[in-house]
């Protein structure tokens, strides 16, 4: 249960920090704003510039999604599991230097090339910044699921955690093609521009120009794309048409999740996630190298005899 729980959260996170999300600013109403929105956004690390291209009724959908996740899911389960990630991200945050000159990191870090441990670095920055942005906001509780707001989440966290996200992109794309390939898009993204062929009361046909995008795909249709207006805005026709029954299909899937907990279950992890506050407690008060490095033995010997005991 709790597995699928963090995957939804994982799926509503990513659609906003690519673009679902919002501000007061009155939407758009031209024919190529939604294009021009994504290329800001990815040129400015501001995925909020996209959202104020969509349709109301569509923020409304994927704040929608949000609340009844909220309402559904056990919260005293939620906000437990929550609150032991709010504190492993603080002492990853607070305790940096600590973590990273442990002898296990130290060792491990030994081996690579200046470069790499540079990357590394950035990396633990990107994954705590993403943390942080999750467990400071409504994400953290499931009330404040149920109040979310998207345009609240990105104006707050949303250029932080998108150029976060471009960094880990960039470390990985030296080793994953599908992370290369996305960085490649953006780039192009950057670069793009769209005229408007055509325009009347509800429909129109613009043609989108950009650099070659990654593996030799090409634009649909030479670039020209047609355009619905929903709600005042404007929005590709394919998309229009894709929307009510993406979104049909997500509700339907939370409305068929069981989430349900037995009193057992919440006993168990309860006991569980106490087990790993009170480890968490010995990095939080630890106030040099070599209380950090004894709490991390600790951990590391406490999890070698339960290893030896499961074996048994």
């Amino acid at each position: 249960m709790l597995f699928k729980m963090f995957r939804l959260i994982a799926f509503l996170c990513v659609s906003g920090l690519l673009g679902l999300a919002g501000c007061d600013r009155p939407a758009p109403t031209t024919p190529t704003s939604m294009i021009d929105g994504l290329r800001e956004s990815m040129v400015k690390d501001q995925p909020v510039l996209l959202w104020d291209t969509m349709p109301a009724s569509w923020q409304q959908d994927v704040n929608g999604l949000v609340h009844e996740f909220g309402r559904k899911v056990p919260a005293e389960v939620y906000d437990r599991t929550m609150t032991t990630m709010k504190k492993i991200v603080v002492v990853l945050k607070d305790k940096k230097q600590f973590v990273l000159n442990t002898p296990v990191v130290k060792m491990m870090m030994s081996s690579m090339t200046p470069t790499e441990r540079e990357d590394a670095t950035k990396s633990y920055d990107a994954l705590v910044a993403l943390g942080d942005a999750l467990v400071s906001s409504d994400l953290s509780t499931a009330a404040g699921l149920q109040q979310f707001d998207m345009t609240s989440f990105l104006t707050s966290y949303g250029p932080e955690a998108h150029a976060a996200m471009v960094t880990l992109l960039k470390l990985a794309a030296a080793e994953e093609a599908d992370a290369r390939m996305a960085l490649e898009a953006m780039e192009a993204i950057k670069k793009m521009s769209a005229t408007v062929n055509s325009e009347s009361e509800s429909t129109a046909v613009v043609t989108i120009t950009m650099p070659p995008l990654p593996g030799g795909m090409d634009l649909p249709d030479g670039g020209v794309m047609p355009m619905s207006k929903v709600d005042d805005a404007w929005v590709p026709t394919s998309l229009a048409m894709m929307w009510p029954m993406a979104m049909t299909e997500a509700k339907q899937q939370l409305a068929q999740e069981d989430m349900s907990t037995s009193s057992e279950q919440v006993a168990q992890l309860s006991m569980a996630l106490g087990m790993v506050d009170t480890a968490l407690a010995h990095f939080e008060n630890a106030e040099n190298q070599t209380e950090f490095d004894q709490a991390v033995s600790g951990i590391m010997g406490l999890l070698m005899v339960n290893g030896g005991s499961d074996d048994g």
